[in-house]
């Protein structure tokens, strides 16, 4: 039999290619699969051309050992493709394989990569039972590398099911086989591991030992992955206790994972140096740390890490007293946990899929056994069985129909008193809007149009007599009055014009204001966000609409004359029963009760009653502020 030890260099793999053929096919199994291996980090599609050969060629040899490799380094592929249902079910034929050829060795390292796909899958319980598998066959062949890598598996599984105390006690004796093996870089990983069981045990003495010990070790061996690993570990101790020295840490393990470029690293370390500025009361820092975390999560695809970043954007809102941000953020994470959820139940429910059916392949095999000896009873239990299914299957299905019937009934009952209730509603807020907006326009037509009329009047007046006396003054006064009369049409325009902005009325609110904030910042320096949660086929009465369109235009229009801001935020969300908009800025704010409440601001609190809406100013002079509309739809 030929053994073959390939590299990944193109000319080697090559040179293997053109010899395969010329070999007989005993000998072709072992080298397509050592070509399919050998091609793993190269090209992933030719990897399993040759797996895919090197097993044809099994089966037609009837070569078992040669069938269970191939299925080996063919699941090995499709891990690395992230394709895990078949990788488990390709290591699931070769496992069965291995087993009946007792080969220990083999059948030791399916399940120790079995049980890494379960835990990549978070299915936590059954990748122990593999890797304690694993860990066994190890042992017995007294494979100390194995079996050390295994028992540091088999803890952080542990870990990760918070059982601690099996965690601390396997990942002890992980760094005793390590030790006796000398390996100094496995040996600073079981102490950062130790690290992490400390603290989360809350002994952060004990921790800090741990931490320091691999810390030492990372140095001499020039390991920056790790140093940054254990570093981030390491700052938890005095997180609480001393947030100063914790930020520094991190900041050294930040400085490394910039130059490692980590997406995932870089949100985890950003994440807990918000933490540790908010510690130490650096609020707005902290934030800014929180907003690259999420970011960095989100283009690394990490779930976890975008959930974490949310909810300690949520936390650090809470502490600003910012309740409507701080359920924006919650809302976020809880959509997340939903997500990966179903995920997870998703790929619970595909495990036991798998199982079923090996089950259900084993007991036909047991059946088809039997079935001479038994086979009139056989027949007619089964008949009493599949009368039994039948029976049972209609009674379920009709229970289950008549409780559907019943729920759907109750739920139209349910929406029609609901739908009266909103249309009773609905009229009553027309019938209230459409009378302010009456009192509106007369207040504008009087306040503009009627002076200007009235004026003209007086003008015309005047006019009369100066004809009298001079032809000349007579001209001058009726070119003035030409001018008072364009302006008093412009108005008149102005007003129409005023009564629904086009956009609004076209597209809705959502795209009106967002189209609103837009082309009224883009011309200037400051940067400006438009943000919407939970509303995105929310629609309001037009009556609604129009009001929070002109009152977020009367604030925006505010920002760009007196607040010399930088940044503004604006956020659409509904929270319970709640429509919210808010919207801040950085500038330098104003005091409410100095200043008192203008033309302005009683004109926006006027127009959001009338909607049955309120309006909340949170603002100090010299700051920011923070309006925020609540209309109860």
């Amino acid at each position: 039999m030929l053994t073959c030890v390939v590299c990944a260099a193109g000319n080697e793999l090559d040179s293997l290619r053109r010899i395969a053929p010329q070999l007989p096919d005993s000998q072709k199994v072992y080298v397509y699969s050592d070509l399919c291996f050998g091609y793993r980090f190269v090209n992933s599609d030719s990897a399993l051309y040759f797996g895919e050969h090197a097993l044809k060629l099994a089966l037609q040899l009837k070569d078992q050992r040669g069938q269970a490799q191939a299925l080996n380094d063919l699941g090995i592929i499709y891990a690395d493709r992230n394709e895990y249902d078949t990788s488990l079910e390709l290591y699931g034929q070769s496992l069965e394989i291995r087993t009946k050829l007792a080969d220990t060795l083999g059948i030791g390292a399916l399940h120790n990569k079995m049980g890494i796909i379960h835990q990549k899958r978070g299915a936590y319980h059954t990748a122990i039972e593999h890797q304690l598998q694993a860990l066994r066959k190890f042992e017995y062949l007294g494979i100390d590398p194995y079996v050390a890598t295994c028992q540091n598996n088999v803890a952080i599984l542990h870990f990760n099911l918070k059982q601690y105390k099996r965690a601390l006690a396997m990942h002890q004796e992980a760094l005793e086989t390590r030790k006796r093996l000398n390996n100094p870089e496995a040996i600073a990983m079981s102490h950062t591991n130790i690290g992490n069981v400390y603290l989360e045990l809350g002994d952060t003495s004990l921790a800090d030992a741990q931490y320091s010990m691999a810390a030492e070790l990372y140095n001499q061996l020039n390991l920056p992955e790790g140093e940054s690993t254990n570093l981030h570990n390491h700052a938890g101790c005095f997180l609480h206790s001393n947030p100063a020295r914790a930020l520094s840490m991190l900041k050294r393990a930040l400085e490394i994972r910039t130059r490692l470029d980590d997406d995932k690293m870089l949100a985890s370390t950003h994440a807990l140096i918000g933490n540790a500025l908010s510690n130490l009361g650096r609020h707005q820092e902290a934030l800014g740390h929180f907003r690259t975390a999420l970011k960095r999560s989100e283009a690394a695809g990490v779930s976890a890490e975008q959930i974490n970043a949310n909810e300690q954007m949520a936390r650090l809102f809470r502490k600003l007293g910012n309740a409507d941000s701080t359920y924006f953020y919650l809302a976020r994470s809880a959509a997340l946990k939903d997500s990966v959820f179903n995920e997870s139940l998703r790929q619970d429910f595909a495990e036991l899929q798998t199982r079923y059916e090996t089950e259900r392949k084993e007991a036909s095999i047991a059946l088809l056994t039997e079935q001479n000896k038994v086979a009139d009873l056989k027949v007619q239990r089964q008949r009493n069985q599949m009368i039994l299914l039948v029976t049972g299957f209609f009674l379920l299905l009709l229970t289950g129909s008549l409780a559907y019937l019943r729920v759907q009934a109750r739920r139209r009952a349910e929406i029609a008193e609901a739908t009266l209730r909103e249309r009773e509603a609905g009229l009553q807020a027309v019938i209230t809007a459409t009378e302010a907006e009456r009192s509106r326009i007369a207040r504008d037509l009087h306040d503009g149009v009627g002076q200007q009329l009235s004026g003209l009047k007086m003008a015309w007046q005047k006019l009369t007599d100066d004809l009298q006396t001079s032809e000349a003054a007579g001209k001058f006064h009726i070119q003035g009055l030409t001018e008072v009369l364009d302006s008093a049409c412009a108005d008149v325009r102005e007003i129409s014009h005023r009564m629904m902005p086009r956009s609004l009325e076209r597209y809705g609110l959502l795209p009106a204001l967002e189209d609103m904030v837009t082309k009224t910042f883009s011309p200037t320096s400051i940067t400006c966000s438009f943000e919407k949660f939970g509303v995105q086929e929310l629609r309001l009465t037009t009556e609604t609409e129009l009001a929070v369109y002109r009152v977020v235009q009367e604030l925006v229009s505010n920002i760009l004359k007196h607040a010399n801001a930088t940044e503004v935020q604006v956020q659409v969300l509904k929270n319970a029963n709640q429509f919210i908009v808010m919207v801040s800025d950085n500038g330098k704010g104003f005091d409410l009760h100095a200043s008192g409440k203008g033309m302005g601001l009683r004109n926006m609190e006027s127009r959001l009653r009338a909607v049955g809406g309120d309006i909340h100013f949170d603002t100090q002079h010299g700051t920011h502020a923070t309006i925020r509309i609540i209309i109860q739809p």
